[in-house]
């Protein structure tokens, strides 16, 4: 078990919270990582938080000229790496200690390309706000609710080229895209445990709700999911708003949550 893991962490609007970020991939109990950051020249904020880990030898900042898209710079990252399994982590997000080190044990059985796992779902503080247990690998339960979250899996290099990469293309929904032709080429299993954390604030990508849910929609249409994905664009238009919204107002949530049990 000393195959190396790349971890591609894109540089955005969420690098208020990016040293949160680097410090949960810098101290991953699996010992062969490398963590790919990748930030635009002349982001003193960034910078000023990647020379705090700059004597990590694990650490490879890469420097870029201008932002040409998260799909663009998770396939430079990707282009970059020098690792056996690839894994991502938004500049928002972060991993808990044991992540990678559990996920390379599921990655070393036959024929297993890719994993995921539960994560926690936290606001602007680091404060939990719910746990997310999702199901395991099945294509048709997943193609209604989208259940792995990017920064939740690690993937074997080869199977990612072989997919061909992110689609620049798209708006957003580029790592739902991925997964569906990923599907094609290998076996998806869940590593068990909630082994990452994923941020929910006013800036995320997704909650550019309209648009994404039709970018979305667009994607189920080109894979011949059409009824699919009519269904999840309505549904979504609804429970998308309202998840964040209860998300950002805890004790609501939380009254809710004991009213359901």
């Amino acid at each position: 078990m000393d195959k190396k893991v790349s971890i591609i962490v894109p540089v955005y609007k969420g690098r208020i919270y990016l040293e949160e970020c680097l410090e949960s991939l810098l101290k991953q109990t699996y010992p062969h990582c490398e963590v790919v950051v990748i930030y635009v020249k002349g982001d003193k904020k960034a910078q000023e938080i990647i020379d705090k880990f700059q004597k990590d030898p694990s650490l490879l900042p890469v420097k870029i000229k201008k932002n040409e898209g998260i799909s663009s710079t998770r396939n430079l990252g990707i282009k970059i790496s020098s690792g056996h399994y690839v894994a991502f982590c938004d500049d928002d997000d972060f991993f808990h200690p044991q992540k990678i080190e559990k996920q390379i044990k599921v990655l070393e059985e036959p024929g297993v390309g890719l994993t995921y796992c539960d994560f926690q779902v936290v606001n602007t503080k680091s404060e939990l706000l719910t746990d997310a247990s999702v199901p395991e690998w099945d294509l048709n339960k997943w193609l209604k609710d989208t259940y792995i979250g990017l920064s939740t899996l690690v993937v074997e290099k080869q199977i990612l080229e072989k997919a061909g990469l992110f689609n620049e293309e798209l708006f957003a929904s580029e790592d739902f895209e991925l997964l569906l032709r990923l599907s094609t080429l290998t076996t998806f299993k869940k590593t068990k445990g909630f082994l990452a954390s994923r941020r929910i604030h006013t800036s995320n990508h997704s909650r550019k709700t309209s648009k994404t849910l039709i970018e979305r929609y667009k994607i189920y249409k080109k894979y011949g999911y059409t009824t699919l994905g009519l269904y999840t664009l309505f549904r979504n238009l609804f429970l998308s708003n309202t998840i964040f919204y209860l998300y950002e107002h805890p004790r609501l949530y939380e009254t809710l949550k004991k009213i359901k049990r």
